[in-house]
């Protein structure tokens, strides 16, 4: 899709139900303002039948993974919704493809997780998470 094609057209929103994926290239991402307070990550991709679809990425799990993988414009994001468990967490299961340059420009995560820091130190490997506290990140 060429820009005027993609001027012309709106991103549907990814409303997902459970067991729903989506696979896409990303073609923009940007921050909104939450109703509940700081930001979340907009996410763009174009998928293989030339949707452009918007991925709110608001709820917890969703937004971390997003921070912890930190893609940029050109990537190849997979994911899948999994519903909700029995705690109240909604959950997905998020992958990349890498496809741009390390040096392309990427998005400020740290601005967009709720501390204003990214989920972790990137320079220490992630802490052990317990089998009963891993379903809720």
């Amino acid at each position: 899709m060429n820009f005027e094609e993609r001027l012309d057209r709106f991103p549907e929103g990814w409303r997902p139900k459970a067991g729903d994926k989506l696979i896409g290239n990303i073609v923009e991402i940007s921050a909104r303002e939450s109703e509940y307070g700081g930001t979340y990550p907009l996410v763009i991709v174009s998928t293989e039948d030339g949707r452009e679809v918007a991925i709110h990425g608001f709820h917890a799990v969703l937004k971390n993974e997003l921070a912890r993988l930190r893609p940029k414009t050109g990537d190849k994001l997979g994911v899948r919704y999994h519903g909700r468990d029995a705690a109240g967490w909604e959950k997905y299961r998020v992958l990349l493809e890498r496809t741009e340059p390390e040096d392309a420009p990427a998005p400020d995560w740290a601005a967009m997780t709720e501390a204003g820091t990214a989920p972790q130190d990137w320079s220490e490997p992630a802490p052990e998470v317990a089998p009963d506290d891993a379903a809720r990140l």
